[in-house]
């Protein structure tokens, strides 16, 4: 039940929800606001967990495509289908995080090790292929890929700018150095809170890079 309440869902959420960016992920009901792929992981345990318990009889099997099936193969493609809807919302992270929960249950499960390079090696390509074919996760990579210390932080921050711009925000640059502030207004009475991000890497003397 849970997973059929996960599936519907994460459907919804690519229709009805709310886009942070490029990433739309969230679900908005009163005060509350969660992500249905949070709900998902747990879901999908258990219903890997039933499945599982459903088909016992299949999945030990002597006859090695038999068990192939019904150990493995039927599993994956719960956990792909899964996958999809996830990386959906551009959710690459939690595609990733959602992949190797499913594995590690059918792992545990008896699932037949045979298979689990074949399939890693197809979600990696696969994954590769969404952060390389999509520019938010590009950029991400690349931000990631070529660091930048303190007050050169001209890439790090021109894509900080263009997401809080995205999410609406206005923004106050500073002045001679990278960097920018913004006031979130939320018209409830109360304490104002500074909440300092940092922009530049870190300098590590001893690494070899």
């Amino acid at each position: 039940f849970l997973f059929a309440v996960s599936v519907f869902l994460l459907i919804i959420v690519l229709v009805l929800g709310i886009a942070e960016g490029a990433a739309v992920r969230w679900i908005k009901v009163g005060s509350i606001t969660f992500q249905p792929s949070e709900i998902m992981k747990l879901g999908m345990v258990l219903m890997l967990a039933y499945y599982y318990s459903a088909t016992e009889k299949q999945v030990r099997a002597k006859g090695f495509w038999k068990s192939s099936l019904f150990g493995t193969f039927i599993p994956i493609l719960i956990v792909s289908a899964v996958c999809v809807l996830v990386v959906l919302e551009k959710h690459i992270s939690g595609t990733i995080i959602m992949f190797c929960i499913g594995m590690a249950v059918i792992f545990v499960a008896g699932g037949k090790l045979i298979w689990f390079g074949l399939a890693g090696g197809v979600f990696a390509a696969a994954v590769y292929t969404v952060i390389f074919a999509t520019d938010y996760a590009t950029k991400r990579i690349d931000i990631w890929a070529h660091p930048e210390t303190g007050f050169k932080e001209t890439l790090t921050c021109g894509y900080m700018e263009e997401k809080f711009r995205e999410l609406g925000y206005g923004l106050t640059m500073a002045e001679g150095i990278t960097g920018f502030y913004t006031v979130i207004d939320t018209g409830r009475p109360g304490p104002e809170v500074l909440v300092l991000g940092e922009l530049d890497s870190i300098i590590c003397p001893g690494h070899k890079d």
